[in-house]
């Protein structure tokens, strides 16, 4: 699951039945994913307040909601493969990140973002809902 996932779901202004059917399975089973999605989650959050979209106590809580949920957390990607993948599918090295760990633990990703989702359908690793 990526940042893209988890702030459709959190942010009370967005909504996405793909969104919905990802994290209620989340909930249910857990998800891994790279360090970076625990920066990229808190930074929309954070932006989406500095919008005026949500205020700071709503981000405080989210924060903590995130602490709660069952999320393991990969910390050794393989740069050379997503440096590779970001080549060949145009991504961002950020983005590379969800599918080198996607292709690498052998798991379906959920992504909301365009460009992700057609890279990780070509690699066949895109989850049906997302």
């Amino acid at each position: 699951m990526d940042a893209s996932v988890t702030v459709c779901r959190l942010l009370p202004d967005e909504s996405d039945s793909r969104a919905d059917l990802v994290w209620d399975r989340f909930l249910q089973d857990g998800a891994i994913v790279p360090e970076i999605w625990h920066m990229e989650v808190r930074n929309a959050l954070l932006q989406a307040e500095r919008r005026g979209r949500i205020i700071p106590v709503q981000t405080q809580d989210m924060f903590l909601g995130l602490a709660d949920i069952r999320v393991a957390t990969d910390s050794a990607p393989d740069y050379n493969a997503v440096l590779r993948l970001a080549r060949l599918h145009d991504l961002s090295v950020y983005d590379s990140l969800y599918l080198e760990l996607a292709m690498r633990s052998n798991l379906q990703l959920a992504t909301l973002e365009s460009r992700l989702g057609r890279a990780a359908a070509q690699e066949g690793l895109l989850m049906a809902t997302a």
